[in-house]
């Protein structure tokens, strides 16, 4: 049987960030990334193990999920084995989101979200793919997510041209103490533009800790 390569499988607990904060679900994390933002902060998930995919499966039963957020990394690098995951899940009316760095184009079926975070200048190198955020924009079960902490940032995703009622500006930082201060910053243009606001729920519950 073909593996996935794991992170952690954690949950229940809830979604921290993007267009269904605080709903109660479970996560998977899958490992390896084709990026390296200056600001992960889930470096631990470039590490994990092989684990066969009838175990994921089990494993994610065993929690009871209503949700499945899919995380990584960039869990596209895995979707070919990912697939079966997925079906299993959706068999069972559990809802799937899947978190993406925005680089790669899905070929999954039985996705209900796609939660999109393309880099900006703030991560390092300019790794926004165009052709890859026009696909996406196509596609109503995907929403923005950007990471911002200075107004810069949001002129930065105005600059995108995404449609502005699927963008969630999110503070950076990985203390309540980071998150007031990128907020104060963003607040504003974010209004301007008319973006949606996500604040990092699991921050402030739980502190910048895995698996919670």
């Amino acid at each position: 049987m073909t593996s996935l390569k794991v992170s952690e499988i954690f949950g229940p607990t809830w979604q921290g960030e993007g267009s269904t904060t605080g709903q109660l679900c479970c996560f998977l994390r899958l490992s390896g990334c084709n990026l390296k933002c200056g600001w992960c902060d889930t470096k631990y998930a470039s590490e994990g193990e092989f684990v066969e995919i009838r175990e994921v499966i089990d494993h994610l039963y065993s929690l009871l999920p209503r949700r499945v957020i899919i995380t990584g990394g960039e869990p596209l690098l895995q979707q070919q084995n990912l697939q079966p995951v997925i079906d299993a899940m959706h068999e069972s009316r559990v809802i799937i989101e899947i978190e993406t760095n925005g680089t790669i184009i899905p070929t999954l079926r039985n996705v209900s979200r796609y939660n999109v975070s393309p880099k900006l200048r703030n991560a390092g190198p300019n790794w926004l793919n165009m052709s890859v955020l026009t696909y996406f924009s196509m596609h109503t079960n995907a929403i923005f997510k950007f990471v911002c902490s200075k107004e810069s940032d949001v002129r930065e995703v105005g600059g995108i041209g995404l449609p502005n009622s699927r963008v969630w500006i999110m503070p950076k930082g990985v203390t309540t103490a980071e998150l007031d201060e990128s907020l104060a910053a963003i607040i504003p243009l974010t209004r301007e533009y008319g973006y949606n606001l996500s604040d990092r729920l699991h921050i402030r519950l739980f502190g910048n800790k895995r698996g919670v």
